[in-house]
């Protein structure tokens, strides 16, 4: 579901960043706009910062609603 999001993100990246990219007119692009924070957060993991597998599989459920 990731890569999915991600990669939904990088073809319409460009219309996205000039600004000519419309809200409302791609439903599946407006959900990754307000998930990419999310998710670009829970993909940098700090240096002393630990999670497990659980704790990191459980929080990538709750970012995809369980996908």
């Amino acid at each position: 579901m990731i890569k999915s999001i991600l990669a939904t993100h990088k073809k319409a990246e460009d219309l996205i960043n000039i600004g000519a990219y419309v809200k409302g007119s791609n439903p599946k692009i407006d959900q990754v706009i307000d998930m990419l924070d999310d998710i670009n957060a829970y993909l940098c993991q700090g240096i002393d910062e630990q999670v497990s597998y659980d704790e990191g599989l459980q929080l990538l459920m709750e970012l995809t609603g369980g996908n």
